[in-house]
């Protein structure tokens, strides 16, 4: 039977979820600046809870970004190494996606906008659809990942025919919401601005890649960025 471990280090929360015997078990801790400490224990507690081992997992996943430039390299980093130590596939997952499904969880709302504070006055963003048949939910990215100014989102995706849509919009960069293009903020119906990625929806998300048969190759577990270049201010002297 599949075993699946997901962790996601990419925002203030320290997440690690399994999925064994046909359920995901979790466990969730906001922690900033302390992940790097407490995300292994959390690995072992979770697996240790199913009568587990690592080398029981089947695979591994991870949430790859877009968010916190050094979480996403913690839980890539974590992830690469237990995959290569157990010669199993590892999926990384879009932390904007893992929030969409995680509202749609929440609300039972299929048309989701995500963004995410990016800091330096830009927001991470994307727009999802998502399809239910029977058990299964599928979800569908109409707009592709960005990151710009607020002011800068493109709203073509609601001109291309989907105007009058209602969009559940979830994540920090939600604080920047008045700033957001006049069609988008009257396609807004809802708003959750405390909400950020849990293991649990990463590990459903991947489960999903593991049984299309996914290669889930190590050289692909990369952080994603979503930004074409990463700038560093140095301090004064340095």
């Amino acid at each position: 039977m599949t075993k699946i471990l997901a962790i996601d280090t990419s925002s203030e929360n320290c997440s690690v979820a399994l999925f064994s015997q046909n359920r995901i078990t979790s466990e969730c801790e906001s922690a900033p600046r302390n992940h790097t400490q407490k995300i292994l224990p959390m690995v072992e507690s979770v697996v240790a809870s199913q009568n587990l081992s690592l080398k029981d997992l089947d695979a591994l996943a991870f949430g790859c970004g877009p968010g916190s430039f050094t979480g996403i390299r913690i839980s890539a980093g974590i992830a690469q190494g237990l995959a290569y130590g157990l010669s199993c596939p590892v999926y990384p997952v879009s932390s904007l996606e893992a929030l969409a499904l995680q509202c749609f969880r929440l609300t039972g709302e299929k048309r989701v906008f995500v963004a995410i504070d990016a800091r330096m006055d830009e927001v991470y963003w994307a727009a999802y659809e998502l399809v239910i048949s029977g058990s299964d939910v599928s979800i569908t990215n109409l707009s592709g990942e960005h990151v710009c100014t607020p002011e800068k989102i493109d709203t073509s995706w609601i001109n291309a025919g989907l105007q009058g849509l209602a969009l559940q919009s979830v994540g920090s960069g939600l604080a920047y919401l008045a700033r957001f293009p006049e069609a988008l903020r009257a396609s807004i119906t809802s708003t959750i601005v405390d909400f950020e990625p849990t293991a649990d929806a990463i590990v459903e998300l991947a489960l999903k890649a593991f049984l299309r048969g996914d290669e889930g190759l190590i050289t692909d577990a990369l952080p994603s960025y979503v930004r074409d270049t990463v700038t560093w201010k140095k301090l004064p002297g340095r």
